[in-house]
């Protein structure tokens, strides 16, 4: 059983970004205009990125206290449970934030998901001349 495919609710990463600007306010105009631009850029990428995702969640009903199980197939070791359908959703995508930022730390490959991925460059990069 999938449920439609609806609109992805980012309210806690939107709330991370805000506090990493709030963070670089200290350097210069130019510098934060790139920092800004660039963590947009990420947002966005990530945002779709959790979109195809859900998009690509099943779900069942399992024996368990928790009896909706969710995963993504694609996305090995990714799974949630819920009392409900829209519980079992809500915990599946804050899985799956956890599984890409787990991902991103420990240097794992993020699979393509429908055309989506997360590119993270491993090569520092100059912020301002």
């Amino acid at each position: 059983m999938t449920p439609p495919a609806g609109e992805c609710d980012c309210t806690l990463f939107v709330e991370c970004l805000r506090d990493m600007i709030d963070g670089f306010r200290a350097i210069s105009q130019d510098e934060e205009k790139v920092f800004i631009s660039s963590t947009i850029i990420f947002s966005l990428m990530f945002a779709e990125y959790i979109q195809a995702a859900m998009e690509k969640a099943t779900y069942e009903i399992i024996d368990d206290p928790e009896p909706f199980y969710g995963e993504v197939p694609e996305l090995q070791g990714l799974w949630a449970t819920g009392k409900t359908l829209e519980e079992c959703r809500k915990n599946l995508m804050e899985a799956l934030e956890d599984w890409i930022a787990a991902h991103l730390a420990w240097g794992y490959p993020i699979p393509p998901l429908g055309g989506h991925i997360i590119q993270v460059s491993k090569e520092p990069m100059a912020v301002a001349d």
